[in-house]
């Protein structure tokens, strides 16, 4: 929920329900931009998640 809304959209589409170019249709943007917004919004879910990783069960070996 701290993703801005369409970064959070792009990510949860086209990472739990659905292609790129399906997504583009959906959002009504083109594929590059649904690229665009899934890194931009993986990197800002990364960064967000970064001190939970023993939490959530992540290690760095």
């Amino acid at each position: 929920m701290q993703l801005p809304e369409r970064q959070r959209q792009a990510v949860v589409l086209r990472h739990i329900e659905t292609d790129q170019p399906r997504i583009s249709g959906i959002m009504e943007i083109s594929v590059e931009a649904v690229e665009s917004l899934t890194a931009r919004g993986k990197r800002a879910l990364a960064k967000a998640l970064a001190n939970r990783r023993e939490e959530l069960g992540y290690s760095d070996v």
